[in-house]
């Protein structure tokens, strides 16, 4: 499926498609499901700590 996708996304016409709605696909090494797992994992471990901190209301 990452295959796939990668495919779609380098594909001109996505990428227009994307740009007319406001993003641009990532670089194919970011894409990938390691770096996804990581990316994931880190934002995970990022706002589980903003939310600690942060004041109760």
């Amino acid at each position: 499926m990452s295959e796939a996708l990668q495919k779609a996304l380098a594909d001109p016409d996505v990428i227009d498609r994307l740009a007319t709605l406001g993003t641009t696909p990532v670089a194919a090494d970011l894409a990938t499901p390691a770096a996804m797992d990581e990316r994931f994992t880190s934002e995970i471990e990022r706002w589980s700590k903003l939310l600690a901190d942060a004041p109760a209301n």
